[in-house]
């Protein structure tokens, strides 16, 4: 598994077209619990089944359910445990090799679980593994320290460069608002709400944390 996708539960989801398209491009797709129901509406199959199934409109016993199970494709957990859905399918991919994890809502009115997949996000790319996450409308990486350049995308688009703690040196070139090796603390939004403005635009991150772009 080098490239896989995990479908989570959560109100926020991009569009289905848009979803279709970029699970094109995995070679693994796994639903977190709830995330069976959006690939069942897509007319989409799974290659594992991740959760306690308890936030799935699908019971453990349902026939879908029983057909993943017969298959050897799901991975079921008690309801009561210490992971949550989310998690336990992010580190199956890492478990298995995975270098790069598409994850698809995660984000909604539970801010408990938003925030808990953000600090996920750090942790697996910080281990190696780079996590992006696609919601309604937002596209999320965490980047460890290191040169980037990002998409040029519409001039709708706001990206933005958030701490989780600590500070940063932060450097952008090719945006609206360019910065050379300038102190980005957590905190501050110093780095909210800029455009990328060229396609070889370059991100340089130095320091001993990584940085959230949003």
């Amino acid at each position: 598994m080098n490239y896989a996708a995990v479908i989570a539960a959560g109100e926020s989801l991009p569009s289905d077209s848009f979803i279709r398209r970029k699970l094109d491009e995995v070679d693994t797709i796994i639903a977190a619990d709830g995330g069976f129901d959006v690939l069942l509406r897509l007319g989409l199959q799974a290659d594992l089944l991740v959760g306690d199934f308890d936030s799935s409109s699908f019971a453990y016993s349902h026939p879908f359910v029983q057909e993943y199970i017969e298959k050897g494709k799901v991975l079921r957990y008690p309801v009561r445990k210490d992971e949550t859905d989310t998690e336990l399918a992010l580190a199956y991919c890492f478990q298995r090799g995975a270098e790069r994890v598409l994850l698809f809502g995660g984000a909604g009115s539970r801010m408990d679980h938003t925030m808990v997949n953000l600090a996920l996000m750090k942790r697996f790319e910080e281990q190696g593994m780079a996590v992006v996450q696609y919601t309604a409308n937002n596209v999320i990486r965490y980047l460890v320290p290191g040169v980037y350049s990002l998409p040029l995308r519409s001039p709708v688009w706001y990206t933005s460069f958030l701490l989780f703690s600590g500070e940063s040196v932060l450097t952008l070139k090719g945006f609206d608002y360019s910065i050379t090796h300038t102190t980005l603390r957590a905190g501050s939004s110093l780095a909210v709400s800029n455009h990328v403005l060229e396609s070889n635009n370059e991100v340089r991150i130095e320091s001993d944390t990584g940085c959230g772009v949003f």
